[in-house]
């Protein structure tokens, strides 16, 4: 593995919520992002400062924790199907309406537990704008560049700005964990296009299910055969390939 990933063990640690108290972590963070900063959802609708909804009791939860700081930096959960109710749909599914395929597969007629959404990417406003201790960004193709200690601030701010891909990697490492441990093979996924791109200069390549809808803002509607996401990822960046499965 490439060695400049190493700088995000030293930042940041993935914590993969096993207790309720660090489900809330998420949780209010998610109240921050979306609520506060975001304004996506009504903040009169989460009195406590946690927003939450009937999904999470079928969801695996991780955060990214600043280890300076012991803050969560960023959060996501991967909702899973019902094992209760194996015929109940996913959110996304719910929201399209409509039959979904891929690769000439009905999505819907595939084990219910080999599917999860991912869903509730949220970093925190302190961590998209600003680059904590990092002497290293990306640039809008996806390529490292560094950062001199002693820029000028409006070329450090410019520069850590671009430290955000290094923390969306971190949740898509995450992401690929919490799909390992639940054996998971297909992701639906609703991101904005901007994040689309992003990740696809990193190899990671989503496929659309469809026009852009509103979800939760202007969302693009994606599928993906994980085996086969990654398979890509280890083709076209090997290093981000190592970074987000642990080398394998």
């Amino acid at each position: 593995m490439v060695n400049h990933f190493s700088k995000f063990d030293q930042l940041f640690e993935i914590v993969l919520a096993s207790t309720e108290e660090q489900i809330m972590q998420g949780q209010r963070l998610r109240f921050q992002v979306f609520s506060l900063e975001r304004k996506i959802f009504s903040q009169d609708y989460y009195p406590e400062g946690i927003e939450s909804d009937d999904y999470d009791r079928r969801s695996v939860h991780s955060i990214l924790r600043h280890l300076a700081t012991g803050q969560p930096a960023a959060t996501v959960r991967l909702v899973l199907g019902d094992s209760k109710s194996p015929d109940e749909g996913f959110p996304l599914e719910k929201q399209l309406r409509c039959p979904l395929y891929f690769e000439d597969i009905d999505i819907r007629s595939l084990p219910r537990s080999s599917i999860a959404e991912i869903s509730r990417f949220a970093i925190s406003k302190q961590f998209r704008h600003r680059a904590p201790d990092e002497c290293f960004g990306y640039d809008d193709i996806g390529r490292r560049v560094s950062v001199a200690p002693d820029q000028p601030v409006k070329n450090q701010r410019a520069e850590s700005r671009r430290s955000f891909p290094h923390i969306s990697l971190g949740l898509l490492k995450a992401i690929v964990q919490m799909s390992m441990a639940n054996h998971v093979q297909y992701w639906y996924a609703a991101m904005e296009p901007s994040l689309i791109r992003l990740l696809s200069n990193f190899g990671v390549q989503f496929h659309p299910l469809g026009p852009i809808i509103d979800y939760a803002g202007k969302r693009q509607p994606c599928v993906a055969n994980v085996e086969k996401l990654l398979a890509g990822v280890a083709r076209e960046r090997p290093d981000v390939w190592g970074f987000i499965t642990d080398d394998g």
